[in-house]
C-alpha cells in the first residue's frame, strides 16, 4: 500500500519540487494550496507518474474552518508542512501591517491550524512524520527582516515542542532549513511582484533550487524508522547563514 504524503502549499516552489519528486517515487499524494489552476496543471504531470493522480484540497490555511474541512479526519504518513511566505523588505519602524499579519497569519497560525489536526490523526495511529519548512532565519535575525525572522522561530518553536509532545505517541517531528533558493516565488512574493527586484537578490552566486531542498525532504521523509533528522540546515555553499553570502 502506497504510503500517503500531504504536501501544503504545493502549488510552487519547494512544495511543488516535493511533490514532483514524491510522486515519483510512487506515494499517494495530497496536495494543497490557494490557486487551484496551478495545483490542477501540477496534477497533469503527477497523473503521468508513479503516484497517479493527487488529491487537491483548495484551502487557505490561515482559514482555521477551511483547514477543518479539509483535514480532520485524514491521517497521513507523512506530512510536509510547507505553506508560507515573506512580505516587504525594511526595518520594522517602517514596515506595514498588512505584511506583518500576512506573515505571521500564514507562517505561524496556519502552520499550527494544520499541525493540530494532522498530529491529531497521527496520535490516534500511533505512527506518522511531521515535516515543518524553516529557514536560516529562524536559526539568526538579520535586518530588515524582523517579523519575517520572527514567524520562522515561531515555526522552531512549534516544532520543537510537538518533537517532545509526539514522542510517546511515535510520531516524528523534523524541521528543515533553507537558506537562499532562487528558482521559487520567495522573493517575487516578498516585492510585492517586483520580479526585476526579486531577481536582483541571487546574482553573483549559485543558489539552491528547489529540487535541492525537494531531494533533503525526501531523504528525511525516507530513513529507517528508528531515525529521525530532527533539525536539518541547508544553505548553498556560497552562504554561511541568514546573514552571510560570498557572491563573486
Amino acid at each position: 500500500m502506497k504510503k500517503k504524503v500531504l504536501i501544503t502549499g504545493a502549488s510552487s516552489g519547494i512544495g511543488q519540487a516535493a511533490a514532483r519528486l514524491f510522486g515519483a517515487n510512487g506515494y499517494a499524494l495530497t496536495i494543497t494550496g490557494r490557486r487551484i489552476d496551478l495545483l490542477e496543471s501540477l496534477n497533469q504531470e503527477l497523473s503521468t507518474m508513479p503516484c497517479g493522480p493527487a488529491t487537491l484540497l483548495h484551502f487557505d490555511v490561515r482559514n482555521p474552518e477551511d483547514v477543518q474541512a479539509n483535514l480532520a479526519g485524514q491521517l497521513f504518513d507523512i506530512a510536509i508542512l510547507n505553506a508560507g511566505l515573506a512580505r516587504g523588505l525594511g526595518p520594522l519602524h517602517e514596515g506595514e501591517f498588512s505584511d506583518w499579519q500576512e506573515m505571521l497569519d500564514t507562517n505561524v497560525s496556519g502552520l499550527a491550524y494544520t499541525a493540530k489536526y494532522v498530529a491529531a490523526e497521527m496520535v490516534k495511529a500511533q505512527q506518522g512524520h511531521l515535516i515543518f519548512m524553516g529557514s536560516t532565519a529562524a536559526k539568526m535575525a538579520y535586518p530588515n527582516g524582523a517579523v519575517y525572522c520572527a514567524s520562522k522561530m515561531a515555526v522552531q518553536g512549534i516544532a520543537d515542542a510537538m518533537r517532545l509532545e509526539l514522542l510517546p505517541h511515535h510520531v516524528k517531528v523534523s524541521a528543515i532549513h533553507p537558506g537562499m533558493v532562487a528558482d521559487t516565488e520567495f522573493s517575487t512574493v516578498r516585492f510585492h511582484g517586483d520580479s526585476e527586484r526579486a531577481s536582483t537578490v541571487y546574482n553573483g552566486f549559485s543558489a539552491l533550487t528547489a529540487a535541492d531542498v525537494a531531494e533533503v525532504l525526501y531523504f528525511m521523509a525516507t530513513c529507517p524508522p528508528h531515525v529521525n533528522l530532527s533539525d536539518v540546515v541547508l544553505t548553498p555553499a556560497a552562504q554561511a547563514d541568514s546573514r552571510m553570502t560570498h557572491r563573486q
